[in-house]
């Protein structure tokens, strides 16, 4: 999956990546293509959240993320299979527990 992500005329944008918490701060009039990389076939997700100066991304559960600038530049930038996002990613050693955030609460 793409996503094009322009920053419009503001003085500053920028574009969250969640779980990662990784933040990047785009210029004014920039363009950003977003691709979501997946060996996963079924369907998934993105939950996206726009405020008038950032937009947050939750991207789906072994996804990687790419960004490709105007310039031809592209950078991994969230989904590193070498660092997984605990209770999302499967390669976690976390995935099989509860996340603290559950609810109802582990019975104790």
């Amino acid at each position: 999956m793409q996503m094009l992500v322009e920053s419009g005329d503001e003085a500053r944008f920028s574009l969250n990546i969640e779980p990662e918490g990784m933040e990047y701060h785009l210029p004014p009039h920039e363009k950003v293509l977003l691709t979501f990389l997946s060996a996963d076939t079924g369907t998934q997700y993105l939950n996206v959240s726009y405020y008038p100066d950032s937009l947050v991304i939750w991207r789906p559960a072994d996804t990687e993320v790419w960004a490709t600038l105007a310039d031809g530049t592209r950078e991994q930038i969230a989904g590193w299979a070498e660092n997984p996002a605990p209770w999302l990613d499967s390669a976690s050693d976390l995935s099989g527990h509860e996340p603290p955030w559950a609810w109802p609460p582990p019975k104790q």
